[in-house]
């Protein structure tokens, strides 16, 4: 039998913390937040860093935990999570991959890149 605090906490508590259908909305690839790419001006190793963010390059920058610093330009924009690690990985590649970064891997691998630019580069 369940009571009714249960049913309140089933029915109330996922629309409290954003689940809908078990999976918050911001972890959803072909959802999430629109964002941007940036590029920043070279960090310690002498290489820049592209990456991603929701929050806006500046926010983003000012932020960091990762010992990354400096100015960072936005190269880029995307609608969806999905869109945003496909566009990523084109500036890093557009950059001549990580050996050329300071980024420590690739956002998305080389098939995966293939089947995104068919969607996203029309």
């Amino acid at each position: 039998m369940t009571t009714a605090a249960q049913t309140e906490a089933a029915v109330v508590l996922p629309l409290v913390i954003g689940i809908k259908g078990g999976e918050p909305p911001s972890r959803s690839i072909s959802g999430g937040k629109p964002g941007e790419v940036y590029v920043t001006e070279p960090q310690a190793s002498g290489k820049p860093y592209v990456g991603r963010t929701t929050q806006g390059v500046d926010t983003r920058m000012e932020t960091r935990t990762d010992g990354r610093t400096g100015k960072a330009t936005t190269v880029d924009t995307y609608k969806t999570t999905e869109e945003g690690r496909y566009k990523e990985q084109k500036a890093i590649d557009q950059r001549g991959g990580v050996n050329n970064l300071d980024n420590k891997r690739n956002e998305v691998n080389q098939k995966k890149t293939q089947e995104l630019k068919k969607k996203y580069d029309q």
